[in-house]
């Protein structure tokens, strides 16, 4: 029993009022006409048109609302529903009532029994518990002219010429009911907003030919292209690149190019609906916005590539093989960052305050906005390698073919710079994205194809390695130098496992039936049913963007 108690806290789970249910559809409509022509034996003609639309729609049955007064937000430092209606008392007529309406009789407070299971009243229930929806429509409206052809001749050459001009409008729109508007359920919530984008593209691209079929210069060639584009939401920005392509002999080829890139925010990343949900913030499960972020700028790269391949000939026919190293700097990054790296980089460096709404007089966070957006810089360096061999094989009196392909990717660098300068590597990362900023990869991916092919049947094995890695490079376990159990960012192990997966398929051609155009397929995804390894995060318990869950 309470003793002269004027207060308690009370924890419940209650299931006993039901599951949120999340219903989605989507339907998808694209149109696409093109026409294309000669103008002489080398110059080409084409245009083209397309439209698309996608429609999505989403119910949340049963969500919990949170609002005093439908369509009108709450202030932080106002009661929920749920804490209206538990906290009761008799009025004059000894009835139970909500409290509130001692003085608010109008509030439509409806109190409710939270002492044991299914305990509260229906009425209770439907003050507490709603239904809501968004609807949400994506268009876009395409049209571009190209042409090309031979412009003149080198002692090496033709010099191909291609230009042409690109028109997009692109558009999204959500709607939503009023409370979900508001931001009035506990999760799911979606603001109504709308928008769009109209861009106009010209562009221009070349190849010069300097030497052709001379010794130690089986062909040499130097290659541009250049493109002017207009944001109606941003403005215009000019993009180009320049390279090289050099074949001393017949098997073996260099290239490089450089390269000014752009990529402007398209409509989900401004318009999309802004929706409520929850994150660990300072140990405490705290509300969220994420969604679009209408001001965002595009970003712009500078990237560097070089490589070199060769083609197997005589003994080694069959053989094929690549390496391409490649270093990507890119500002003004389109990302999210964490409601817990937003609080950091507020406290610490006073930036970033704005996406945070604090409880009146503390520095304890009571809603974090997460939206997209534009970060400093992102660094990426890293090598991309291929192998692929081809031979005849002939197995249990068939004659067939054996294909093996082996590409892998080794990546040195993934580094972030937020607005503090502070940078956050994430090259060997195999766990979530707990740390806001973006996701990690290990340094090193692997995927290897075996297949054999024989008259109609074809059989494959896909085997694809993950290197383990940090689970999160903000952190410092044991298994790292500098480890102190008394560090704030200390976790109990940042190690995440590596997997090697493999994928079985086969498919049979029936060359006797309707002429050879009926195929028979199957595959069996992780043949050796491996468990991910353990990464838990608000997004599940590993990181499934790398791993079979």
């Amino acid at each position: 029993p309470l003793t002269n108690a004027t207060s308690f806290v009370l924890g419940r789970m209650g299931d006993d009022f039901g599951y949120a249910e999340n219903l989605n559809k989507s339907d998808v409509v694209r149109v696409l006409a093109g026409l294309g022509g000669s103008i002489t034996d080398t110059w080409k003609w084409d245009v083209s048109a397309q439209y698309g639309r996608t429609k999505y729609e989403q119910d949340v049955l049963n969500n919990r609302i949170q609002q005093q007064v439908i369509g009108v937000p709450n202030a932080t430092n106002q009661p929920a529903r749920i804490q209206l209606a538990a906290d009761a008392t008799t009025n004059g007529s000894g009835q139970i009532v909500c409290r509130s309406t001692l003085t608010n009789p109008n509030n439509g407070c409806v109190p409710v029994n939270l002492f044991g299971v299914n305990n509260f009243s229906a009425a209770a229930k439907a003050y507490l518990y709603g239904d809501g929806w968004l609807n949400q429509e994506f268009t876009q409206k395409a049209f571009a002219a190209n042409l090309q052809g031979d412009v003149f001749s080198t002692w090496a050459g033709a010099v191909p010429l291609a230009v042409g001009v690109e028109y997009r409008d692109n558009s999204a729109s959500t709607t939503a009911d009023p409370i979900s508007a508001s931001s009035g359920f506990y999760v799911s919530n979606s603001a109504v907003v709308s928008g769009g984008i109209k861009v106009k593209e010209g562009f221009a691209e070349t190849v010069v030919p300097l030497a052709k079929d001379l010794p130690l210069a089986r062909s040499l060639s130097l290659n541009g292209a250049y493109r002017f584009t207009d944001y109606s939401t941003s403005g215009t920005v000019k993009t180009w690149k320049y390279g090289a392509a050099y074949e001393p002999i017949d098997w073996l080829k260099f290239r490089g190019t450089r390269s000014r890139d752009i990529r402007a925010p398209n409509p989900a990343e401004l318009y999309s609906p802004q929706v409520t949900g929850f994150q660990t913030i300072n140990g405490i499960l705290t509300p969220t916005v994420s969604g679009g972020n209408p001001n965002l700028n595009p970003e712009t790269a500078d990237t560097k590539t070089i490589g070199a391949s060769i083609v197997g000939s005589g003994a080694f026919h069959g053989l094929r093989a690549s390496a391409d190293y490649y270093n990507i700097d890119i500002t003004n990054v389109i990302a999210t960052l964490s409601g817990q790296v937003l609080l950091n980089r507020c406290l610490q460096a006073g930036v970033y305050c704005n996406q945070i709404e604090f409880n009146a007089g503390t520095t304890t966070p009571a809603k974090v906005s997460v939206v997209s957006l534009n970060l400093n810089r992102l660094q990426t360096s890293g090598f991309d390698f291929e192998l692929s061999y081809r031979m005849p094989l002939e197995l249990f009196s068939r004659a067939g073919d054996l294909d093996l392909r082996v590409l892998a990717t080794r990546v040195i660098h993934l580094k972030t710079t937020d607005a503090t300068g502070a940078a956050i590597e994430r090259a060997g990362v195999a766990g979530n994205n707990v740390s806001g900023g973006g996701a990690g990869l290990p340094h090193w991916q692997l995927n290897a194809f075996t297949t054999y092919q024989t008259g109609g049947l074809t059989l494959s094995l896909e085997t694809r390695y993950l290197q383990g890695g940090l689970f999160d490079s903000t952190l410092i376990g044991p298994e790292q130098a500098g480890y102190n159990v008394d560090l704030p960012n200390s976790i109990n192990t940042n190690h995440v496992d590596g997997r090697v997966y493999f994928n079985l398929g086969a498919r049979y051609k029936l060359q006797s039936v309707a002429d050879g155009k009926l195929e028979i397929f199957g595959a069996i995804q992780n043949l050796l049913d491996k468990d991910p390894p353990v990464a838990p995060s608000n997004q599940g318990a590993t990181n499934q963007l790398l791993f079979d869950p």
